[in-house]
């Protein structure tokens, strides 16, 4: 399973898509905090679960980190790296090489395997 991560500088969270969460069968968590968060539909979203995952790539690996679910209006099916992931590790594009033809990132869980697009 392919999956694609794309870089929002103005997000202030990372998230994880309801359905990518579930392919991976990534065991959510509750989230402690009730932050309330502006989706980029324009929305206000409270996010109740959260997945730890940590994305590996052809030379660089990143620790754990937390991925809100998105609710279900999110305009993005797959992975969104944002401010804190950006803070705490640069731009992705800087951390994982550009996808070449032969090559991929590979985001690793506890069980599943993904293979990760970088546009």
């Amino acid at each position: 399973m392919l999956v694609e991560v794309k870089e929002d500088s103005g997000s202030d969270a990372n998230w994880i898509s309801a359905g990518v969460a579930a392919k991976l069968a990534v065991r959510p968590l509750a989230v402690g905090l009730h932050k309330e968060f502006v989706c980029p539909t324009g929305t206000s979203y409270v996010p109740s679960s959260k997945v730890k995952i940590s994305l590996i790539g052809a030379t660089d690996k990143v620790p754990v980190n937390d991925f809100f679910i998105a609710p279900d209006n999110f305009p993005f099916s797959g992975i969104v790296v944002g401010k804190p992931f950006i803070r705490e590790y640069g731009h992705p594009h800087k951390i994982f090489p550009e996808k070449e033809a032969d090559e991929f990132l590979l985001m690793m869980q506890k069980q599943p395997t993904v293979g990760v697009t970088v546009p």
